[in-house]
């Protein structure tokens, strides 16, 4: 087992070919790799085609060693870099994206009646960008 002092996380985009989708590829990674996975969003198209956000938590070499068993097994390997943030100066507090968001990660704060962005359970739906009247919430590429 890893040192948690040693532990890193890092968030992916996966996307898998349909010969793919119903492989036990996920519980692989964690019993060879000792990694953990957090799914943050998943589908599969109409073509049985998979795309999975994900965040990998383990050292550094396994999350690297992991991400390269998955593109020798066909699996598309992209490392997130965009992220949804908030522009606090086009935020009115209207809190509309709460019904929107289905992590919770954006929440009106009683009393004071403020939304709040808790980044951290944000899955990358998207389902913000679009809710939002003031197009407060936007990707922004790190």
């Amino acid at each position: 087992m890893t040192d948690p002092r040693n532990q890193i996380r890092k968030r992916f985009v996966l996307v898998f070919p349909n010969e793919l989708v119903d492989k036990p590829i996920m519980c692989d990674l964690v019993r060879e790799f000792d990694v953990t996975f957090n799914i943050l969003n998943a589908t599969i198209s109409s073509e049985r085609e998979g795309r999975l956000v994900m965040e990998l938590t383990g050292a550094s070499a396994q999350i690297s060693a992991a991400a390269d068993h998955l593109e020798r097994l066909g699996v598309a390997v992209d490392s997130l870099n965009q992220e949804v943030r908030r522009n606090d100066d086009n935020c009115m507090h209207c809190g509309t994206c709460e019904g929107f968001c289905p992590s919770g990660a954006l929440y009106v704060q009683r009393p004071e009646m403020r939304v709040v962005y808790d980044e951290s359970k944000c899955i990358l739906c998207e389902r913000c960008l679009t809710g939002c009247p003031t197009h407060a919430m936007e990707f922004r590429f790190r």
